[in-house]
């Protein structure tokens, strides 16, 4: 395998995982047992193109557009 073929390989891993992140978080904030509160502590990013943005993991974030639905399911659930 050439070096290309080796970082195209790794940037996969690196979308996959990012996209597995992001789904596990949104899953649970919406998960059906529901929560009385949300707690994120780290480091977030406010952008007038994303509305803000939390920083989940090197590199990743998820914007506030990303877990909006489930917010609002969390919400119907008990999130206060």
């Amino acid at each position: 395998m050439n070096n290309l073929h080796l970082k195209l390989q790794q940037i996969e891993k690196l979308c996959l995982f990012e996209l597995e992140l992001k789904t596990e978080i949104v899953e649970t904030i919406a998960s059906k047992t529901g929560w009385d509160i949300l707690f994120f502590a780290g480091h977030s990013n406010e952008t007038s193109l994303t509305g803000g943005e939390f920083s989940i993991a090197p590199n990743v974030t998820l914007s506030l557009s990303e877990i909006v639905p489930s917010l609002t399911v969390a919400k119907e659930r008990g999130l206060q």
